[in-house]
Order: structure tokens, then sequence, then C-alpha cells
């Protein structure tokens, strides 16, 4: 049988049977219209006739009669896709800011005090962890534990000529055991400097004791033979210990 839309003409190849005996709803394909299609008498099917099945028609109760329907269904599924997007969490957007690089350098001050105070306050940081010394030692800043507390105090140099023309440098000076124990007293070591600061000479005395309590003065004073004659400055330390110089 064959099935034409009386809106838009489109014709379709049904089996009669599918209308049934009182009729159906059937839609067409292209354009959507709707109407009720009755079986054809009998005596209209030729007896040649081949029937073809068409696709299952949509129930009555799917059709929708007007377009407005359809542009209502995609309003309807485009607000609920806002509604599914409202829902979604918001992404936090990541603010550049300059705290990072003050922390950094924050703390390259706080790394470069410690450094500093580390090499300011070494004799201290050495009488307070003895093993500390050979960390110092290997950074060529040798702290000798033991002289630790010991002060030089108002070291001057002068000359004195002798009558068979013979000239004498003197230094002299005074130590003082500042620390609250007694400290071993190494020997002297004067160094003579000329006008830029370099040593052009130095010697080592013995203070003629071994040890100083604690608070105690000892005064000192050195000579030396005919000292060069570009000596302008000096410099009096303890030798280190274990060291051989004479």
């Amino acid at each position: 049988m064959i099935l034409t839309c009386p809106s838009c003409a489109t014709r379709y190849l049904i089996d009669p049977a599918a209308l049934g005996s009182e009729g159906r709803v059937v839609r067409c394909a292209k354009c959507s219209h709707t109407w009720r299609e009755f079986p054809p008498p009998p005596s209209a099917l030729p007896d040649n006739e081949i029937p073809i099945t068409p696709p299952p028609p949509p129930e009555p109760e799917d059709v929708v009669a007007t377009g407005e329907g359809e542009g209502a269904r995609r309003k309807e599924k485009r607000g609920r896709g806002r509604e599914r997007g409202r829902n979604l969490p918001a992404l936090r957007k990541e603010r550049r800011s300059g705290y990072g690089l003050i922390g950094w350098l924050a703390l390259l001050v706080v790394v470069a005090a410690l450094c500093a105070g580390a090499l300011l306050a070494r004799e201290q940081i050495v009488q307070l962890w003895p093993a500390s010394s050979k960390l110092y030692g290997m950074l060529q800043m040798p702290v000798n534990p033991n002289q630790i507390g010991l002060e030089f105090e108002n070291v001057k140099p002068s000359k004195q000529p002798e009558k068979n023309g013979e000239m004498f440098l003197i230094v002299s000076g005074d130590i003082r055991n500042v620390a609250r124990e007694t400290r071993p007293l190494p020997r002297l070591r004067i160094a003579l400097q000329n006008a830029d600061q370099q040593e052009i000479y130095h010697w080592t005395a013995d203070l003629g004791v071994s040890e100083l309590a604690a608070g105690d003065v000892l005064h000192f004073s050195k000579r030396l033979k005919n000292p060069p004659a570009a000596a302008v400055g000096v410099k009096v330390t303890f030798v280190e210990t274990g060291g051989q110089e004479q």
C-alpha cells in the first residue's frame, strides 16, 4: 500500500495490516505532519503486492502538534545545562605576588647574618663548643681554645739606642685573662711590619710563666737587637699550640 502525506505529498510504501482495522495516527518523517490513516478496503489491494514493513510509527501520545514544543525542549535543555554549570566548583585563579621573592630575600639575609656571627664570634663559639675549632682551622681561621679569654692591652714599641751604637727595639704590653678560668700561656709571636702593613720580620719569646689565672694581668717587655730599618709597625700574637717557631 502507498501512503501519501497530505501536507508535503511524500509517499511511503507500507503494509496495510500495520494500520489495523480501525486505522491509526501516523506522522510524516519529512515534515512531521500527522493524520489518521485508514486501511483500504480488501478489494483495493492487488494480488501481487508485496507487503513491506516500515519502521514502527511513533505512538500518538509522542506526537508534537506544533513546532513550539520542539523549541521549548531545546530551551529547557539549555537551561538544564546552565544549571549544571552553576554546580561546578569555581577554579581559583593563581595570584602572583612578591611574597615569594621577599621570603627568599629574608632567608638570604638570615643566612648572611648567621655566617657573619659565626665569623665575628668564633672565639665565643669555640669556647662553648671546642670541637668547632677544627672547622675554623679548615676555613683558614684557626682558633685555639686555650687562648680564648687572653687579651693584649697597651702594646707599644719603642727604640732604645746603646752607647756602642747598637739599636734595640722594645715591645711591651699587658696580657689580661678575661675568662672565668685559668688559661695556659703560649709563647709570644712578635711581628714587624713595613709601611704597607706587610710582615718583614718576626721572632718568638717566652713569657716566663705557663698560665694566667682568671682576672689576672701579666706585663711583658721583649727586646730585639738591630731591628730592620723598614719596620714601622708591630703586631703581637700567640704562637699556635704545637707551633715550631723560635
